[in-house]
């Protein structure tokens, strides 16, 4: 993602961040969080939280679960802290 950034190629980055946000395991969506940490791309990994609130809610846990594994306490607590609703649209 960061080699994409880097390059400008900003429709195949924003790709890989909606994969990461919402279709990829729990596991590899909070690897990608890490690892845009790591490589200097902190707006990335903010995107991927930002999109990843919206999966149902045991996918944000297992996110939550898998980043917290990983020392990533921030980004867990920001998926946490996301726009909790209960399924009948009443807040939290």
């Amino acid at each position: 993602m960061a080699e994409y950034i880097a390059a400008g190629d900003l429709a195949r980055a924003n790709g890989l961040i909606r994969h990461a946000a919402s279709s990829a395991s729990p596991a590899e969506a909070a690897m990608a969080i890490s690892s845009c940490r790591m490589v200097g791309v902190p707006d990335a990994a903010k995107a991927i939280v930002a999109q990843a609130k919206r999966r149902d809610p045991r996918g944000v846990m297992a996110i939550a679960y898998h980043l917290i594994e990983a020392s990533g306490y921030t980004d867990a607590s920001e998926l946490l802290r996301g726009d909790a609703r209960l399924s009948n649209g009443e807040e939290v």
